[in-house]
């Protein structure tokens, strides 16, 4: 049975090593070979960083299947000024194995529920645009440059006219 919870101390290490192995499954037909192996390479910064956020009271969700973490999702206040005061889903991964069970709906409403939201994906990616299509969001015609990717992300959100 698939857990949804709040990351706790002392699993950063799975909870990196999922959001690193999903963006891989991801990413792979997106990004280059060498941009990824660089994001794996900075494994023991995102350890320190969501050790950090966890300890601060900020703990990402996660979702387990007998107590692997298969997926993670984390949201909190925008980053975008023309959007503020608003919530913005940072991410949500599953991994592939469990892609279409389920589980990213349950990851997103646990970080969200149905609140008026905004989040940033990658222009091209149909698996995970219709993803929150489905769950209300439309593209708001915001686009910029992913650095890593050299590709446009979208900006898409739900609940805002």
């Amino acid at each position: 049975m698939i857990e949804i919870r709040p990351a706790a101390a002392g699993e950063t290490a799975a909870l990196v090593d999922c959001h690193l192995a999903c963006w891989r499954e991801a990413y792979r037909e997106y990004a280059s070979e060498a941009y990824l192996a660089n994001v794996s390479g900075g494994r023991s910064a995102r350890i320190s960083y969501w050790t950090t956020k966890i300890d601060n009271g900020r703990a990402p969700w996660l979702a387990l299947d007998d107590g692997e973490v298969i997926g993670l999702a984390d949201a909190g206040p925008t980053e975008d000024d023309d959007l503020r005061p608003g919530l913005e889903l940072f991410m949500i991964y599953v991994r592939a194995a469990h892609w279409g069970a389920g589980v990213g709906h349950r990851l997103l409403e646990a970080a969200i529920g149905d609140q008026p939201a905004s989040l940033w994906v990658l222009d091209g990616n149909d698996r995970a645009v219709g993803f929150y299509r489905r769950h209300g969001f439309r593209p708001d015609g915001a686009r910029k440059l992913h650095p890593g990717f050299r590709r446009p992300i979208i900006r898409m959100i739900r609940g805002r006219s």
